[in-house]
């Protein structure tokens, strides 16, 4: 560890605050939203900063790796979820139908 040993009780303390900060604002999410993608994303914004916390504190090798490991994930969940609202699923919004044509059947039984 470095630095004073308050210090560092300090960093691990708000690492651990925002863990569980994190665990229930995606909790909290998804009961609202009922959108895994989304509870999941909110969560990994709460680890990544108690990971860097935690890596402020203690530059290991293993420390390092566990944060890489939370910004892969989180970058691959931000990537289905953009990948999602451009397919308008439902995490994107309605899409509108105001000011939409209505398209019309051809007469039944037309002649050429």
């Amino acid at each position: 560890m470095t630095g004073p040993s308050w210090w560092s009780a300090l960093l691990q303390g708000g690492a651990l605050l925002l863990t569980v900060l994190g665990l229930g604002c995606g909790l909290l999410v998804l009961a609202r939203r009922r959108d895994v993608r989304q509870a999941l994303s909110v969560l990994l914004e709460f680890l990544l900063a108690a990971g860097l916390l935690r890596l402020s504190d203690d530059p290991t090798y293993r420390a390092l790796a566990t944060t890489a490991v939370i910004i892969l994930i989180r970058k691959l969940v931000g990537f289905g979820l953009r990948a999602n609202q451009r397919a308008g699923g439902p995490v994107g919004r309605a899409r509108s139908t105001a000011g939409a044509v209505p398209v019309s059947e051809p007469p039944s039984g037309s002649a050429s």
